[in-house]
């Protein structure tokens, strides 16, 4: 009886691998606003518990998951049934699904269906996660073809969807890897121009091409991307949405113990008066991009820009910046970083995108000082 008992159990552990991780932050801002002399300070802590597994069908066939359970604030009770002086002790009904797809694997082509991350170049201008199917197809140049549905606006018709396509192609050799990538975003119902629907829901492509490079002992990345298309209307008139895009990074190590690099970064401005918008990125940027913020916590920071690099006035200005980092190995147990960047919008013209706050940033330095230490196996304590 025993025996029978136990068979189950051991094929059933052959068949699903868990992986995950637990996180606890504390920050603390320091925030003054010149124009209107008003001093902000904002400390808190945020955890989030995350759990992913992967459960082996058959051969070539497997289910993947993973979830986020209260990443949350601390002492952010919310959630139904947990309010009240009990809601914080609870920690609330915070879970989040990210990951829920199923993979298939037969011969030269692979096909994942479901809820995934889709990343194409190096995850900058093409950054979604949603519901989607991916195919990718092994030739010499590995294809991937991409289908998302983006929203369904409530409904299961038609008559309002947006979808996003997208296709990549790859190449690499022992001393580079590059692709090229394209997509295109459609609602069927162009809204109103509108900054945070603008890459998802309207009628506009991309086209990017990205590769690392080994050049000696320098190691050179870069991408640039090309945005068009219909971003809607502003007062009954047609808005185009356009994007040119782009960055390089070199890094060298000088030993083995301390590695230099720069980067140099632009994007083109638009105005709204030429009825023209900037576009910096398709999909809804679930991975995060901001270099900006170099260090342990590269995409967590969201304070220092009021939009993306590429975008830094959040307005369609532009940008022309360039930063120079460091990274050095203490020794096996510890690893320091340290960065400074300075950027200005392409073009700081007033009444870009907005009449009352366009072109509100001359310029910004940016410095950054990190530290991640392995406090003890899968452990790590970082600053």
């Amino acid at each position: 009886t025993i025996l029978a008992v136990a068979a189950p159990v051991v094929i059933a552990e052959d068949r699903l691998s868990l992986s995950g991780s637990m996180r606890v932050r504390g920050f603390s801002f320091q925030e003054y606003d010149f124009d209107d002399d008003v001093d902000t300070t904002k400390a808190f802590f945020d955890q989030r518990l995350r759990i992913g597994g992967k459960l082996s069908i058959a051969e070539g066939v497997s289910i993947t998951f993973r979830t986020d359970i209260t990443e949350k604030t601390w002492g952010d009770g919310g959630g139904p049934g947990n309010a009240g002086y009990y809601g914080a002790g609870r920690g609330g009904s915070t879970q989040q699904w990210d990951r829920a797809h199923i993979d298939i694997t037969k011969g030269m082509v692979s096909v994942r269906a479901g809820q995934q991350l889709v990343l194409l170049g190096q995850g900058i201008a093409f950054d979604n996660q949603g519901t989607g199917i991916k195919v990718g197809i092994k030739t010499g140049a590995p294809i991937t073809l991409v289908y998302f549905r983006d929203n369904t606006l409530g409904s299961t018709s038609n008559s309002d969807d947006a979808d996003i396509y997208a296709a990549q192609i790859d190449h690499k050799t022992d001393n580079y890897s590059a692709n090229i990538f394209a997509g295109y975003a459609h609602k069927t119902q162009v809204d109103d121009y509108a900054t945070s629907d603008l890459a998802r829901n309207n009628n506009v492509y991309l086209v990017g091409v990205s590769g690392k490079f080994n050049a000696g002992p320098v190691f050179i990345q870069s991408e640039i991307d090309f945005f068009g298309g219909d971003a809607g209307q502003v007062a009954g008139t047609d808005i185009d949405g356009k994007g040119i895009q782009g960055y390089v990074d070199a890094s060298m190590p000088i030993n083995e113990m301390f590695t230099l690099g720069g980067q140099f970064f632009y994007a083109k401005s638009y105005d709204l008066d030429d009825d023209e918008v900037q576009i910096t990125k398709m999909g809804n940027g679930f991975n995060g991009w901001q270099p900006e913020t170099y260090g342990p916590f590269t995409t967590d920071f969201g304070e220092a820009l009021d939009g993306s690099l590429y975008d830094p006035t959040g307005e369609g200005n532009g940008v022309i910046a360039g930063q120079l980092y460091a990274n050095f190995k203490v020794n096996d147990e510890t690893d320091l970083t340290a960065a400074f960047m300075y950027l200005v919008p392409e073009d700081d013209k007033a009444n870009n995108n907005d009449s009352t706050a366009g072109g509100n940033l001359d310029s910004a330095m940016i410095f950054n000082a990190g530290v991640d230490y392995q406090l003890m196996a899968n452990t790590k304590l970082a600053a």
